[in-house]
Formats: structure tokens, sequence, C-alpha cells
């Protein structure tokens, strides 16, 4: 079915050169948003929750043959709280604070691990003689631009 439907579409496109959604936004205003959505939220949630449970798995030491089973079980959570909550919009608010909160701080801890002390007092120390001496740098940018020509 999906080859027939896309020599259609193919065929459509050579007649008119113009793409098959084009046509069909021709006939209703919103057909664009509903191909949009159609061709993004499918892959959307299943690989969210693909990389999830991945992450799942490695940090609770479970095997990696677990991950569909997690997958499903976080795909079927997710649809009930979309689902069944009274109020959908402070669901999924509620849940994308918790994951903004999470990232911050994940964030935090990364830089803090990863950086030393001396690097971030560097900047500090180092960043007014460098402002000081940016006439001079643009005027050595000036120079070499006007040169290799």
């Amino acid at each position: 079915m999906q080859y027939f439907i896309n020599m259609e579409v193919e065929c459509y496109t050579l007649v008119t050169g113009e793409t098959a959604v084009t046509g069909f936004s021709r006939m209703w205003k919103w057909w664009g948003i509903v191909f949009i959505l159609g061709s993004v939220l499918p892959n959307t949630f299943p690989g969210w929750t693909s990389s999830a449970a991945t992450m799942f798995t490695y940090l609770f030491r479970l095997s990696d043959s677990t991950v569909p089973l997690i997958t499903t079980i976080f795909l079927i959570a997710i649809a009930l709280s979309v689902t069944l909550s009274p109020v959908v919009y402070n669901t999924l608010e509620r849940v994308e604070l918790v994951l903004v909160a999470i990232i911050v701080v994940s964030l935090l801890v990364a830089i803090v691990i990863t950086t030393s002390l001396s690097a971030g007092t560097g900047i500090v120390t180092e960043a007014p003689q460098s402002v000081a001496n940016m006439p001079r740098y643009l005027a050595e940018m000036e120079l070499r631009r006007y040169s290799a020509e």
C-alpha cells in the first residue's frame, strides 16, 4: 500500500511541481499542521522513553534486554498520565518543571566536577586585561584581513 501511495504522491509532484502537502493544504488550510504533527509526534515519545529506559537500566545495573519492557512501561505511564489527568497542561507542566530542575542540577554538578577553581578565577582575573587589549586585537585582525587579499 505504501508503494502505491508514494507513487501517486510522486506523480502529483511531477505533474503539478508542488508537494502533496501543498495540494492538501489548498483543500483545507490545517492539513499542513496535521502532516507535521503526524510525522513528528510518533517519533517523539518512543525515542524519549527509549533513551530514558536505557539510562534507567544503566543507573540500576539492569540487563540491556529489559530496555524494551521498561520503554513500554514508560510509554503506558505517559499515556495514562496525559489521558487520565483532569488537567493535562498542569501535569505536563509539573513533569517539565522536574525535568528542567534535574537538568540544571546535573549541569551544575558536571561543571563543579569537571572544572577547577583556578579556571573560574582565571576568567575573572584575566578578563579585564583582555578587554583592555581589545583595540590592539581588533587592529591586528583588521591588518590581517586586508593583507591577505
